[in-house]
């Protein structure tokens, strides 16, 4: 059958088309892409079966990029294969790399590895405990990816010498602290750092808003903030170099004034508060984003060295409408000059509280409502 002309002169563009667009896909690495993903679903199928003896069902992949824009059009692929799995409604992640063997990692055993370490931290405590919270990570990276299949003959080792760390926080009533061997459960887990908090009260222990304390973090940062509900803490790390350990004991000094608790950041430093009366309101700054503002807290006049004074004013106090929104802790202060500074403190919700950072220095305090 002979072609036309005209039907190869309109063939021609389509042809063209297509040539440039596998062209195009080869070289900005979309096809490289696709073949790696082909391939880490094969492998993370296989190496699941090795390590666990069942079937998993890949539900997704994905190929993550390395930034490298001079040297293509889109950025290179990192040699890395995401893929995401399921089994028995357990979805989980295996990481692999298809040029190279034996490195394959997956986080199917994460949470019962963070149970495993619980009970052995629970099995050597003597006293009653409410709640234990454990965290590791791989190479400081949160995601739980480990190679070796993990129990209790190799736990100990996994934790303490094939991941960037294990963290616990163990959570207290009324116990002491200081009654928990660190040494004993650090052997009995490969953890190395502890974080032991007291609470006031079973009504405190259930009411604060993070009892991890952002393990996954610097646990004992966040100790600050939370604190109110605490009668104290021990933190204590260990130093792989030496064996030897560094432990921070604090007992927490509350200052109550009415319904207001104050916290010092050194706790051995005194606070003076005194009933104060505050400025109107109409004479305060309005680029806090609100209008129409107006005082809706006694003011109290904060005499201290200390360099930072934790302020925490119950919510209950400002229902309905308890929720924090347009509230603002404010700071009125007399200058040398004669003249007065008016600050707005940066003011967050402490679960029950208003909750805000004071600077060492003479000031009266209040609360202001405004419209946005």
């Amino acid at each position: 059958m002979k072609i036309s002309s005209e039907k190869i002169n309109a063939l021609v563009p389509i042809i063209i088309f297509i040539l440039l667009a596998v062209f195009w896909l080869s070289s900005c690495g979309t096809f490289e892409r696709m073949t790696m993903s082909l391939e880490g679903r094969i492998i993370a199928k296989k190496y699941i079966k090795n390590k666990y003896d069942f079937n998993a069902k890949v539900v997704g992949t994905r190929v993550p990029a390395t930034i490298n824009i001079e040297e293509s059009c889109f950025p290179q692929t990192s040699g890395y294969v995401i893929v995401k799995m399921e089994y028995n409604g357990k979805t989980f992640e295996v990481h692999c790399k298809p040029d190279k063997e034996d490195n394959e990692r997956d986080n199917y055993q994460y949470e019962d590895i963070l149970g495993m370490l619980e009970q052995n931290i629970r099995d050597n405590i003597d006293i009653p405990t409410e709640e234990i919270i454990t965290y590791f990570d791989v190479n400081y990276y949160k995601d739980g990816m480990l190679h070796d299949y993990v129990d209790d003959s190799n736990l100990v080792e996994i934790v303490s010498e094939r991941t960037g760390g294990g963290r616990a926080v163990i959570s207290l009533v009324n116990q002491d602290v200081n009654a928990i061997d660190v040494e004993k459960l650090s052997k009995a887990t490969g953890i190395d750092r502890f974080l032991i908090v007291d609470y006031e009260d079973m009504d405190a222990y259930l009411e604060c808003p993070d009892r991890s304390f952002s393990i996954d973090e610097s646990p004992g940062l966040y100790v600050l903030e939370n604190q109110i509900y605490i009668n104290e803490y021990r933190e204590a790390s260990k130093n792989n170099d030496d064996e030897s350990w560094y432990e921070q004991y604090e007992k927490i000094k509350k200052i109550k004034v009415d319904d207001m608790v104050f916290i010092p950041s050194l706790y051995e430093e005194t606070i003076e508060v005194s009933p104060a009366e505050l400025d109107p309101a109409a004479r305060w700054y309005t680029e806090y984003g609100l209008h129409n503002l107006s005082q809706v807290y006694p003011a109290y006049e904060i005499q201290t060295e200390s360099s930072m004074v934790f302020m925490y004013i119950p919510r209950h106090y400002f229902l309905p409408g308890a929720g924090g929104d347009n509230l603002v802790i404010v700071g009125q202060k007399k200058n040398e000059d004669g003249t007065t500074s008016y600050n707005k403190y940066d003011t967050r919700v402490v679960g029950g509280y208003l909750y805000a950072i004071h600077h060492g220095e003479t000031v009266t305090i209040s609360v202001l409502r405004g419209e946005e």
